[in-house]
Order: C-alpha cells, then structure tokens, then sequence
C-alpha cells in the first residue's frame, strides 16, 4: 500500500478512527488505553525493558511504573533485574499477559471486520483498504505464535 496517496483529511481519519478503536478495545478488555497499549507493546517486542517501554509509550518515569505495577497486579508481567546491568529492570509477559494480548487482538480483528461488514467505512474506501491491511498484519501477529 502506498501511502504517499493518503490525503491529510484522509490521515487525520484514520487517526480518528484508530482512537476510537483504541478506546473500545482497551475497555472492552477491561484496561485502560495505556495498559492495552503497554500489553500489545510488550507483546510485539517481547522482553524489554523499562527505559525503552517508557520511550515506545511517551510516558515519563512514574508514568510507567504506575502502569506496570497495574499490570503487575493483574498477573500480566513479570519484572526482573538485567543480570548484565543491574540497574535495568526487564519486563516481560507472564501466559495470562499473553492470553490477555491475544484476545485483544482477536477483539480487534473482530471488532475491524464487523464495522467493515456494517459499512460504517464505506465512505472512505482509502480507510478500508487500510484497515485490511491492518487486519491482515494483526493475523500475521497472532499467528507467529
């Protein structure tokens, strides 16, 4: 898909569109939008740690260690000492933050055909051919495991 034919309107839809998307992904998985997005992040880059999920995020310092001490508490990750730097703490997803990743990303590939099938995006058919790309880049994710 070339995006270089993507108008600004046509852009700032799709802006649009993915906050809302975002927000009723995250409530429908019962978290809030930073931790849906905490989990997906964690869930594409696998291990990281704090400094560059605080970085992925645009979050600050308590910011984040507010939102993973939620996580934490929910059973999602785990967090450990780099053992080559021991000022490092690595995050991680525990099988429940794995399970919890995939199901919003089932959520969102269900909630993304329904609306297609719906036709709430027929009036922008740029949009749509974007949110099957998207579709189908989710279903690569979920399948890579």
């Amino acid at each position: 898909m070339d995006m270089h034919h993507f108008s600004g309107g046509e852009l700032f839809a799709l802006t649009l569109f993915c906050h809302k998307l975002q927000n009723a992904l995250s409530s429908a998985c019962g978290l809030s939008v930073h931790e849906f997005h905490c989990l997906m992040l964690l869930y594409l880059e696998k291990p990281c740690c704090v400094g560059k999920l605080s970085e992925m995020l645009g979050t600050g310092g308590p910011s984040t260690s507010k939102l993973l001490r939620s996580l934490d508490r929910r059973g999602y990750i785990t967090r450990s000492l780099d053992p080559e730097d021991r000022r490092r703490e690595t995050v991680a997803l525990t099988p429940a933050g794995l399970d919890a990743a995939r199901e919003g990303l089932a959520r969102a590939e269900t909630l993304v055909r329904e609306m297609m099938e719906r036709r709430w995006l027929q009036h922008n058919g740029d949009l749509v051919r974007w949110l099957e790309f998207l579709s189908g880049s989710m279903k690569q994710l979920q399948d890579r495991d």
